[in-house]
């Protein structure tokens, strides 16, 4: 387990390892805000194999296991809570898994999870718990599948006692809940599955996932407001794919410009809108493509090869300045006037970079984070490059960063074996997934693309 701060003099993250309690693996972690226990939002919930539930009262830094949970589940190998969730601004929190026959999948606390009961009203026995989300104090989304048929995909929406169960659209498998209102909810799950719901599930809901096999490797959202709803997301084979309406319909660009699998992407606003944005893809064997035409054209960028390395993230802090990250500690450096030039930075080590994070301080003073393989952190202040204390024993896939007063994100995946096997693992956005041994594509497993649509 992990616990990052900031330090907003240095503007380098600091991550160390913490004592958990537990060797068991962990599924879920989520913070409790709100109510009376959970006043000042320091108190955070972990959960994972073996019926795990762990609290912390400083905002991570110390465990302590949980034990008063409904008879025979603390401590059973056949226990797995896969999710844990806080009822906005309470102290009432929800976790779910999967129990044995005869036990309940899904637990409330009410004390900001210092002990957990079973909820019986309604049953919801037969249930495998996969992901929770809540948005509001009244209503509580669950998904997972049931016994009641083969592994059969099933979402519902809890309010008190009353439980209403929802299809889900071709019987995926739901991995991933998030609520953004009261009628506005996503659900991802394997195969690249995307669902959503505008009013709350009530007539149906629509799978965003329909269209034909690629694998999909980043989902890009850029920053400026100018773009509105549009989204940008690469993949194997050389695909972009550009939504204009939030990720309801998708439209493929750039078909044939390359054949490469493309594992990054990054849009710049030009000031001409979603129409004129500029923006860069990268992918394997050094792939660089770029477009000025808000993605209608691309183009194989001069630059392009510049190394041999597969490139794994791109991140642009203004219209004359990029990083690119990717195998063999290789870092590029984009700068000038658009299509900009690349050239490369540094490369040669052993470790894989996977996600580059660059900003502005004051709108001067540039910031960069970079992680990757083995724990590996490197960031940047002002012109100055400085090589973190790796942390052990994780491979990080990706990093976010606005500012320095903002905190960070990183997103780690399998624990690290080595760093040989690092070097050649597969970009992936699915979460606790191993990585291959190969990088023909970016991600081994077949996924359904988004609906290709107008």
């Amino acid at each position: 387990m992990l616990h990052g701060i900031w330090s907003l003099l240095g503007g380098n993250p600091t991550f160390t390892a913490v004592t958990s309690n537990t060797a068991n693996s962990l599924r879920a972690v989520a913070r409790c805000s709100g109510g009376s226990v959970c006043t000042n939002g320091d108190i955070v919930i972990a959960v994972g194999l073996s019926g795990t539930v762990l609290r912390s009262l400083d905002r991570g830094v110390t465990w302590s296991v949980i034990s008063s949970l409904p008879v025979g589940l603390a401590g059973n190998v056949n226990v797995t809570f896969n999710a844990v969730v806080n009822v906005p601004g309470t102290d009432t929190m929800y976790l779910g898994g999967i129990v044995p026959v005869g036990s309940a999948p899904l637990l409330r606390s009410t004390d900001g999870g210092q002990s957990w009961t079973a909820v019986s009203s309604p049953s919801f026995a037969g249930y495998r718990v996969a992901a929770l989300a809540a948005f509001n104090t009244t209503d509580l989304w669950i998904a997972g599948d049931t016994t009641a048929a083969i592994n059969a995909a099933i979402v519902s929406k809890l309010v008190g006692t009353t439980r209403t169960d929802q299809t889900v659209p071709g019987d995926a498998q739901v991995r991933g809940l998030a609520a953004k209102s009261a009628t506005e909810i996503a659900g991802v799950g394997q195969g690249s599955f995307v669902m959503r719901t505008l009013n709350g599930g009530t007539t149906a809901w629509t799978d965003q996932a329909a269209g034909f096999v690629i694998t999909i490797n980043k989902v890009h959202i850029p920053r400026s407001a100018a773009f509105s709803s549009a989204l940008w997301a690469t993949g194997g084979s050389g695909v972009v794919l550009r939504s204009i309406n939030g990720g309801v319909a998708w439209a493929q660009q750039g078909a044939a410009v390359t054949f490469q699998g493309l594992n990054s992407i990054h849009m710049l606003d030009t000031g001409g809108g979603t129409a004129g944005a500029a923006g860069f893809a990268v992918g394997n064997n050094g792939t660089i493509i770029v477009t000025q035409t808000g993605g209608t054209t691309w183009s194989v960028h001069s630059d392009s090869a510049i190394t041999a390395n597969g490139l794994y993230d791109i991140d642009c802090r203004s219209l004359t300045a990029c990083l690119a990250v990717g195998a063999a500690q290789t870092v590029l450096v984009g700068s000038g006037a658009l299509p900009m030039s690349f050239m490369v930075n540094v490369s040669g080590g052993a470790e894989t970079y996977r996600g580059v994070s660059t900003y502005l301080v004051g709108g001067t003073t540039p910031r960069a984070i970079i992680v990757g393989s083995n724990g590996v952190v490197r960031t940047l202040n002002n012109t100055t490059w400085a090589n973190q204390t790796p942390v052990a024993g994780v491979n990080f896939t990706d990093v976010t960063a606005k500012s320095d007063a903002s905190g960070i994100a990183v997103a780690s995946a399998t624990r690290a074996a080595s760093s040989s096997r690092s070097t050649t693992a597969c970009r992936g956005r699915r979460r606790l997934r191993p990585r291959e041994s190969t990088c023909s594509s970016p991600v081994s497993s077949t996924r359904r693309a988004p609906r290709i649509g107008t």
